[in-house]
């Protein structure tokens, strides 16, 4: 799995200049020096957890607000167990019936 710190050290930026802070606030308010916090936020270096916990805290997001598009998918994978656990107990017919209907559904939501 391949981290974008990129858009990791986007966000933290973004929301360093959204609380009012400098890199130099934020790195004494983060216990970094403020060449790190720049790296950090151009994406030219990686952050420990720790650090990641106390951008967090200290900006008042959460880390998955950082993180988003770098984690793994995983409620589609327990939807779709969710799915095919409710779909086991129904007939070819029940099944293509609630499959024309779940198809209306998404298309309607998409309108």
């Amino acid at each position: 799995m391949k981290i974008d710190y990129r858009k990791i050290g986007r966000r933290i930026r973004d929301a360093r200049k959204e609380k009012g802070l400098t890199q130099e606030q934020l790195a004494e308010l983060v216990n970094l020096s403020t060449d790190h916090v720049s790296h950090i936020e151009i994406g030219s270096a990686s952050l420990s957890l720790a650090a990641l916990l106390a951008f967090c805290e200290t900006l008042g997001v959460s880390a998955d607000q950082l993180l988003y598009d770098n984690l793994p998918q995983v409620a589609p994978a327990s939807e779709d167990k969710q799915i095919e656990r409710y779909f086991s107990g129904t007939t070819a017919c029940e099944r293509k019936l609630m499959l024309a209907m779940a198809i209306a559904a998404r298309d309607a939501l998409r309108e």
